[in-house]
């Protein structure tokens, strides 16, 4: 079994997907595509029945972005409990 730690962010204009503490893409956002309804991790989309086909080991969510230097500290505190 592979391990892999994602990280997403957003800081207000651009959105950063992160895998392994490296920025593997982003995109210029001016918002979220989110409602106020339940959060529900490992599913894409609640219309599509489109599920994650895994584990999660563990989920963060902080009230702000990360900065890289976060992100890469964050990964480097639990890649050994993962063998990453």
């Amino acid at each position: 079994t592979a391990w892999f730690n994602y990280v997403a962010t957003w800081d207000g204009t651009t959105r950063t997907l992160y895998q392994n503490a490296t920025a593997i893409g982003n995109e210029a956002s001016t918002g979220l595509n989110v409602t106020n309804g339940y959060l529900q991790v490992g599913l894409t989309y609640p219309g599509n029945n489109e599920y994650l086909n895994g584990n999660i080991g563990q989920a963060m969510i902080y009230n702000r972005a990360l900065s890289a230097a976060e992100v890469a500290q964050n990964f480097n505190d639990v890649r050994s409990r993962y063998g990453i």
